[in-house]
């Protein structure tokens, strides 16, 4: 199993998986966890990670 983590924002009930990770992961099915970052008390990532 491949893993790697990031942080983003949730919109609208979709996560965006930022670009520098390959399209590799495009119509296969894959194992989301979900964890509420707690340490940050703004929110200071883009709205939209992917451009």
């Amino acid at each position: 199993m491949q893993a790697f983590e990031f942080k983003t924002i949730l919109q609208n009930g979709t996560i965006s998986l930022p670009s520098k990770y390959p399209h590799q992961w495009e119509g296969k099915i894959i194992r989301v966890i979900v964890l509420e970052d707690i340490d940050s008390t703004s929110p200071s990532l883009e709205t939209n990670p992917i451009t």
